[in-house]
């Protein structure tokens, strides 16, 4: 029929990309396609379901299926992916918080089309062994708090301006292992602790149950039987692929942020030959793809290369070695054109 004869045309022109030099490379004896052919692959695909209202299934799963990502939220947005991170003294005073929301604001623009992905509130810890010093915790606290609450308002907000398109401008908000703020601002996950892992099911049960209860109690509509358990995001760090994997395997984190790839200030203590550079990101991106073929897993989490990534190198993890974006700190909450920075490093990232 001229339908499958279609898709048979699709299939041929996918495999003549794939002969090109930037379709796919050889690594370690493996056959390895460059993100800018996935993404063709996924592009193809999705258009030739959308047109010909074709189902194309692989075993049980769907293909749509195998290919998502556990960043429901972005399952719609394109790649590369744009991870923001807060400097760590974000919260040390009223004025910086402001700051920070500021800086965040003008980042996201308008509609946040196309632009930043996550935003990840990682700050400084405070130590509250003394008096004084548990007062500061306290309002040190209330300051996360606060930042994560006016940070959703503003997604809640930019969301509401971009209805016709709210998948292109939704980006996800997470805490840096800090339950109690995330659970007071009802953002969308946590970011825990490489050493923490082994706290990503207890933290994930807490927070799908603060929002199963949130949503409970402002929605009379649902009851007991009818709730959906709700979906919450859940990162962590790996500096190894033996680490990701394991961690993965476990407890099935969404993302990870991989590096150090660069040197950088927020790691002052490493030297060029302590890093793990730019290839570590991809190739851990393409063991979990692996990993996942063996597992029966269609969720994959995303792979953010971290570490000195500014906009003058935020190509190399991705374009060159198959990331699937980059988490930055400086680049952006120091830059003095916020919006205008990220939307250039999206355009690297092409």
């Amino acid at each position: 029929s001229t339908k499958w004869s279609m898709v048979l045309s699709c299939i041929l022109l996918l495999l003549a990309f794939l002969a090109t030099a930037d379709g796919a490379f050889v690594e370690g004896g493996h056959f390895c396609l460059t993100n800018k052919c996935t993404a063709s692959i996924e592009y193809a695909l999705s258009n030739i379901k959308r047109r010909y209202h074709i189902s194309l299934t692989g075993g049980e799963k769907k293909i749509d299926e195998i290919s998502s990502s556990c960043l429901f939220m972005l399952k719609d947005k394109k790649h590369p992916y744009l991870a923001i991170i807060t400097e760590t003294d974000a919260c040390d005073s009223d004025e910086r918080v402001n700051e920070t929301y500021q800086t965040i604001r003008e980042a996201l623009g308008s509609n946040n089309q196309d632009g930043v992905d996550l935003i990840s509130i990682r700050v400084r810890s405070i130590d509250n062994d003394s008096k004084s010093d548990s007062e500061e915790a306290i309002m040190h606290q209330e300051r996360i708090t606060n930042l994560a609450s006016r940070i959703m308002s503003l997604k809640e907000e930019i969301l509401t301006k971009s209805a016709s398109s709210k998948s292109k401008s939704d980006f996800v908000v997470v805490i840096n292992d800090n339950v109690n703020a995330a659970l007071e601002s009802n953002v969308d996950g946590i970011h825990v602790k490489e050493s923490k892992v082994s706290d990503i099911p207890e933290i994930r049960k807490l927070l799908q149950e603060s929002k199963q209860k949130r949503k409970y109690n402002s929605d009379s509509n649902v009851t007991g039987e009818s709730k959906e358990e709700p979906q919450v995001i859940i990162g962590t760090s790996a500096h190894s692929v033996d680490t990701a994997l394991s961690t993965w395997k476990k407890y099935k984190p969404d993302y990870f942020f991989v590096g150090t790839c660069y040197l950088t200030k927020s790691h002052p203590e490493k030297n060029a030959s302590d890093l793990e550079g730019p290839t570590l990101p991809g190739i851990v991106r393409r063991r979990l793809h692996d990993e996942r073929k063996v597992e029966d897993s269609h969720n994959v989490p995303h792979v953010f290369a971290i570490g000195g990534i500014d906009d003058e190198n935020c190509h190399e993890p991705v374009v060159k070695y198959g990331a699937d974006g980059v988490a930055v700190i400086r680049a952006v909450m120091q830059s003095s054109e916020p919006r205008q920075t990220v939307l250039e490093m999206k355009e690297q990232m092409q």
